[in-house]
């Protein structure tokens, strides 16, 4: 019985052996089945990897393209800052003469005013007479005409002035 007992311990532990092995074996060995899978997706991951690699050169080209448009732009934008001050300087100046222009017209009102009154004083001291009332109507006459003259030139620079600020704006 001894012996029977080894047997029986011997073909057990061979079979626990053959058993141990082919586990060990198996799980030591990749099917082919998995072994193409895996080199399938190695070369997938590598034709990735490529593509990422162009794009990545590609996305770098187009940054550094970018990065001198910008720079362009910049460059662009200062000289663009630079006359907008230049216009800026002359738009000061041009206003500072409109102002000086507007009271100039002013005080002018004021003189035809003035005239106009002086002419209305004269034509009542002289109206009494004939001669002299066609006389002052005569003077009355050419400085209204003068008026009219100054208010056409005045209309007339105040058109020039408006278009001169609508350019200066644009």
């Amino acid at each position: 019985m001894e012996i029977t007992g080894l047997l029986i311990g011997f073909v057990a532990g061979g079979i626990i052996a053959w058993i141990m092995a082919t586990l060990l074996v198996r799980s030591r060995t990749v099917s082919k089945q998995e072994l193409e899978a895996v080199n399938e997706k190695n070369v997938s991951l590598h034709t990735d990897l490529i593509v990422a690699q162009e794009k990545l050169k590609s996305m770098q080209e187009d940054e550094a393209e970018l990065k001198t448009e910008i720079t362009a732009y910049r460059e662009k934008t200062d000289q663009f800052r630079d006359e907008i001050q230049i216009l800026e300087r002359n738009l000061s100046g041009t206003t500072a003469q409109l102002n000086v222009a507007h009271d100039t017209v002013q005080k002018q009102l004021e003189e035809i005013g003035t005239y106009k009154l002086e002419l209305k004083s004269m034509t009542d001291e002289f109206n009494e007479t004939n001669r002299l009332l066609a006389a002052s109507t005569a003077d009355f006459n050419a400085l209204k005409e003068k008026l009219e003259t100054q208010k056409a030139e005045m209309e007339s620079l105040r058109k020039q002035f408006n278009l001169e600020f609508e350019n200066i704006a644009e």
